[in-house]
């Protein structure tokens, strides 16, 4: 049952990745639609192109896909160390 929760959250969160990378991706042409989005959306581009373009940062989405990916007991196609995170 265990292995069930876990499989479970590690879907919820690539999910949840996807949908922050399409919102990085898409979310400009809404802009003028909602005060939330003009002020989350920059802020978003500007973590996307922070975390793409630095040597040694990892999205907390992908460290926490890789500790799921872990319990659940496969092997992981990144290698991360706890000072990663």
């Amino acid at each position: 049952m265990e292995k069930y929760i876990y499989l479970f959250l590690t879907q919820l969160t690539v999910i949840i990745h996807l949908l922050f990378i399409f919102f990085v991706v898409i979310g400009g042409f809404f802009l003028n639609k909602s005060l939330w989005i003009s002020i989350l959306h920059p802020s978003s581009v500007i973590w996307g192109v922070y975390a793409e373009l630095s040597s040694g940062v990892i999205c907390p989405l992908t460290a926490l896909e890789i500790i799921l990916v872990i319990m659940l007991g496969f092997q992981p196609t990144k290698k991360i160390s706890l000072q990663d995170t």
